[in-house]
């Protein structure tokens, strides 16, 4: 059932692409996990909560958890059919290794306003959250940019504008034409693969910024070849972890211990050229 789902809002999305029912595909499409896991106080972690507008005046919600003064911060981008909340055991993780943690809900998801139509739409909210990270005293060498699934797109744009200190990409995907032709070929065969949008794989080799690739051998939505395939593409300092038993959202828990190794290399002083 969740692949023949995941079929029908790719052809959804392409006929949106060819001009028919734009917003009805997009509503279809652009879905906020209705779940809620829960805060970081829950888990005992110190958090509050952050509201800001995106250019378009929708009020967007996130979170804001402080880590180790002096530690970089993580700015998480949270997937499709999700919230802030999914991300929870991820922001402890980070939490645990020091790091500060902004995680925010696209215009539509969660508690925030507005509805996504257009990829850029989740760009401009990334902008906007940047702008109220830099009021308040972060920029983008501070940082390290972290993605999950199609969050890693945004997380990419992100970087290719404002580089930051390092980039951790999580069972991304390498482009909406390589995901229609493995989910519905029929619809790549009639022009799907002339499809543009959210084409991370061209993006990469401009990327100023060491990357860590993780991916779930078992991920059955984005499967694990497709980080190797950005993983190629990328220049150097950059590293892939390919975790065995690990699905499509939890690659980065189970695969810990040697995402916290890899962490390591970022430095605000310097950061370790490394190469699998």
């Amino acid at each position: 059932m969740p692949q023949l789902k995941f079929i029908v809002l790719l052809s959804l999305l392409f006929l949106t692409a060819c001009g028919v029912t734009r917003y009805v595909g997009s509503n279809v499409l652009y879905v906020s996990g209705e779940e809620f896991n829960g805060t970081p106080k829950e888990v005992g972690i110190e958090y509050f909560d952050v509201d800001f507008k995106n250019t378009d005046g929708d009020e967007l919600h996130g979170w804001m958890v402080p880590g180790r003064v002096g530690a970089p911060l993580i700015l998480y981008f949270h997937g499709n059919m999700s919230n802030v909340t999914h991300g929870l055991e991820k922001i402890e993780l980070m939490h645990d290794l020091g790091f500060s943690v902004f995680t925010f809900e696209y215009r539509g998801y969660g508690e925030s306003d507005g509805h996504p139509l257009f990829e850029d739409d989740f760009y401009r909210d990334a902008r906007a959250a940047m702008l109220w990270l830099e009021r308040h005293g972060w920029d983008e060498s501070q940082m390290i940019y972290y993605g999950h699934s199609m969050g890693s797109a945004v997380a990419i744009q992100l970087a290719l504008e404002q580089p930051p200190l390092g980039l951790l990409l999580e069972s991304s995907f390498s482009s909406f034409s390589d995901m229609f032709k493995l989910k519905a070929p029929f619809v790549y065969m009639f022009g799907g693969w002339t499809f543009k949008e959210f084409n991370n794989i061209s993006k990469m080799p401009k990327l100023k910024s060491p990357i860590i690739f993780v991916h779930g051998e078992e991920d059955d939505i984005a499967p694990s070849w497709m980080s190797n395939k950005l993983y190629d593409k990328s220049p150097l300092p950059k590293k892939l972890i390919l975790v065995p038993g690990a699905n499509h959202i939890d690659s980065v828990t189970v695969g810990a211990a040697e995402v916290q190794r890899a962490l390591a290399n970022f430095s605000l002083d310097k950061i370790s050229a490394y190469e699998n």
